[in-house]
């Protein structure tokens, strides 16, 4: 297992582009997710001053209009946020800024951020601090005042205080700063209001919250970033798609902490919720999903994911049945070829019998009939050798087979 370093960013290595696909892990996988990533790259950390938890105030009105733009999928939505990282109360943090661009639109979103000092913060907020090169601590560069100031006169304008508090711990791991693979995991995520729409920042297990002021999501986020060259789409590493195979992992796409957070804590005040979180409650372990599940009885992705299998199984035997007919046609074995036409067609008979077993017990109408068929694969197994056994020993021109069947 390949130990973890601390990063030395090199803007000469930022000049490409990456595609980034998110994840649900359930906490009772998250060893297993944590082992199998750790067989394929090292922990990475950006700073050994820097601990893994990432705590963030997200910005928006009584309106919830930040929060509306990009539930609606506006091109262009803006998001800022204050970011810290550690426990406690730091110092220093980020404000930062993003622009949602979409790639259908020849964009992509856009991140950009300034230092600012905690204590400045609310004053910030409300106008009466705006950051100079005189006066800003750390010192800030001219871009980075200019940003500053940009952001200053959105907030004012769009009347934006600290509405959530997002705090978990991330791990990351990849190989180099210009890794073609990065992945980040976040665990012990949490969701909290900001009391009184000040600006302030503490430990979360300091905040003394209520019950409905707070939400502690059920599990991790996974991250993986793909690193694109040239025409090259991105594609998932073979151990990550034998995890999302297996159901360790589950797709979220688009999911938005910021957006999670206001739909659950502000749920009298939207209108709208993210498509994915009526799943968050419904997601299982891995090891939950061989058995059909209440929720899934009556769905119609499982009907049709039922009829799939049995199309499947036809498709199969009706290769079978025509491989005994063509031993008869060409006259190479009767005996093979009758055999494996007959067996074929029986086979098929209990294939339709365990559809219609599966059918009723999806229905309600059977609470016996487990969806575990260990003997068809079995049975179609050795009706394959029988047949080729079959048309070694019985390699004839004539038969019994043959004056029944042609």
């Amino acid at each position: 297992m390949a130990s973890g370093f601390t990063a030395k960013k090199n803007a000469d290595t930022q000049d490409f582009t990456r595609k980034t696909t998110k994840y649900w892990v359930h906490c009772d996988d998250i060893p297993e997710l944590k082992s199998t990533i750790m067989t394929h790259l090292p922990p990475y950390n950006f700073s050994t001053k820097i601990t893994n938890m990432v705590q963030s105030l997200y910005c928006d009105n009584e309106r919830l209009k930040k929060y509306n733009d990009r539930i609606m999928m506006i091109n262009g939505g803006m998001l800022f946020r204050y970011r810290w990282y550690g426990n406690g109360v730091p110092k220093i943090g980020f404000m930062e800024q993003k622009i949602r661009r979409f790639g259908w639109l020849n964009g992509k979103t856009v991140k950009r951020r300034f230092k600012l000092r905690v204590c400045d913060g609310e004053r910030y907020m409300s106008g009466d601090y705006v950051p100079t090169a005189d006066n800003a601590e750390p010192p800030l560069g001219p871009a980075a005042l200019a940003l500053s100031r940009e952001i200053q006169a959105y907030l004012r304008h769009e009347n934006l205080v600290p509405m959530v508090r997002t705090a978990y711990n991330r791990s990351a791991y990849q190989k180099s700063f210009s890794s073609p693979i990065r992945i980040s995991f976040d665990e012990n995520l949490q969701f909290s209001l900001v009391k009184n729409q000040k600006f302030f920042v503490s430990d979360p297990k300091d905040l003394h919250l209520e019950p409905h002021e707070y939400y502690d999501f059920a599990h991790g986020v996974l991250e993986i970033k793909v690193r694109l060259v040239g025409e090259n789409r991105s594609y998932l590493p073979e151990w990550a798609q034998e995890l999302f195979d297996r159901g360790v992992i589950m797709p979220s796409d688009k999911f938005s902490k910021y957006n999670s957070s206001i739909a659950i804590l502000f749920n009298d005040r939207v209108n709208k919720i993210p498509y994915y979180l009526p799943l968050i409650e419904q997601f299982t372990p891995a090891s939950t999903k061989i058995p059909l599940m209440d929720e899934d009885r009556g769905a119609p992705r499982s009907f049709m994911q039922l009829e799939r299998t049995y199309l499947k199984w036809l498709r199969n035997m009706v290769a079978i049945c025509m491989l005994g007919v063509a031993l008869l046609g060409f006259q190479i074995s009767d005996v093979a070829g009758g055999f494996t036409i007959t067996a074929s067609l029986l086979i098929l008979l209990r294939v339709v019998y365990v559809y219609h077993c599966r059918l009723n017990e999806m229905r309600g109408k059977s609470q016996s009939f487990t969806f575990d068929d260990p003997y068809t694969p079995c049975l179609v197994t050795a009706l394959f050798v029988s047949c080729i056994i079959l048309q070694s020993i019985f390699n004839t021109d004539e038969g019994p087979f043959r004056t029944i069947l042609i």
